[in-house]
Formats: C-alpha cells, structure tokens, sequence
C-alpha cells in the first residue's frame, strides 16, 4: 500500500522498504528534572541524516525520495525560432497533458512495490530498468551533457504539433534518482 501521510514519496534507496526510517531532526522539549515535560514536534530537512532499520543503510532524507522522471516541454513556432526561443514551455505529463506550471507531481514514480528482489538483484537493477523503459518508450535520444554519464536529462527529436502552423514540441525527460542509478540509466541508453 501507497504511503500517503509522513512517509509519502520516501523509500529506502538500498532495499525499498517504506514503512520506517530513523531520521536526525531537530525537536525542541520542555526538560525537567525528572523528565520529559513537553515535546513540541520535530523539524527535519533533505540534508538531514537518515537510516534504514531494516537494511543498515545510511544517507541524507533526500535520498529516500523516490526515484521519479519529471517532463518538461518546449514548443517552437517559426516566429518564435527566429527568435531563438521557444513560443511556449513548461511541464508534460502522460495522456499529452501541458502545464505552463509544476503539475503538483512528476510524470513518472517508481513504484517500490513493484520491486522483486526474484526478478532483480538490488532495488537499483529495478529502478535502471524502469527508468530506461519510460525513455525509450518516449523517444528520448539525446543526452544533456558529455560525458553521457554525467547527463541530468534526455531530450526528444522534436515532434510535429501542427502543419498549418509550422509549429513542433520537445520534450526533456529529467531523472531524479541517486547518482549512481542515473549513470547506469545513462550508459545503458547510450549502448555502453
């Protein structure tokens, strides 16, 4: 079952466990002589330390959020190329769905369920799988950067939108993952 209240979005990087984690916050309580008086919550950010207690793992909290791909698109008209700039960007998600701003989530999750550790290896064999799925699915061709592993996105060949107009979209498919995960996805798309 999806979480959906604190822990929504976080897995554990190493074994894709959901249900809890050990996190270095910041709280502030009330300390009396014999005690405990009085907890006032607890504050915690990416850059905090966290655990795994099922696995032994070890990293920040912004590890833990689940690997996604976010989409962002550019669309081009003639006016508009001469200008060297795009008519319209902003956010793609599935079904063809364009927004001038974030969406409120990313077009793709990785779900941690569908990780079987009989299927593969390590929850990043799952992830590199899944991830390269999506991009070749979506014609994504072209890495951002050179070296290719180093690359943070994959770009489309540009499609045609309208005839009449003249007018074609681009689409950047964004990996948020752990490093090491999206240099394998990046290898593996370039054939090495």
């Amino acid at each position: 079952m999806k979480n959906v209240n604190c822990l929504e979005g976080l897995m554990c990087p190493k074994c894709g466990q959901q249900d809890r984690f050990i996190i270095d916050a910041i709280t502030s309580i009330t300390l009396l002589d014999d005690g405990v008086d009085k907890y006032e919550g607890a504050e915690f950010d990416g850059s905090h330390t966290a655990g795994c207690p099922s696995c032994g793992w070890n990293g920040t909290v912004a590890e833990l959020n689940v690997p996604s791909i976010s989409v962002t698109f550019n669309i081009y008209t003639p006016l508009s190329l001469e200008m060297g700039e795009a008519d319209r960007s902003g956010w793609w998600m599935p079904g063809e769905w364009l927004y001038e701003e974030y969406p409120g989530s990313d077009a793709f999750e990785f779900d941690p369920e569908d990780y079987d550790p009989e299927e593969h290896a390590t929850v990043h064999d799952a992830i590199v799988e899944w991830a390269c799925s999506i991009l070749n699915r979506n014609g994504a061709c072209h890495p951002s950067d050179e070296p290719v592993d180093n690359a943070r996105w994959w770009s489309t060949e540009d499609e045609v939108l309208s005839y009449a107009e003249g007018s074609t979209i681009g689409k950047q498919f964004h990996l948020n993952m752990p490093d090491e995960v999206r240099e394998r996805v990046n290898l593996i798309l370039k054939g090495m």
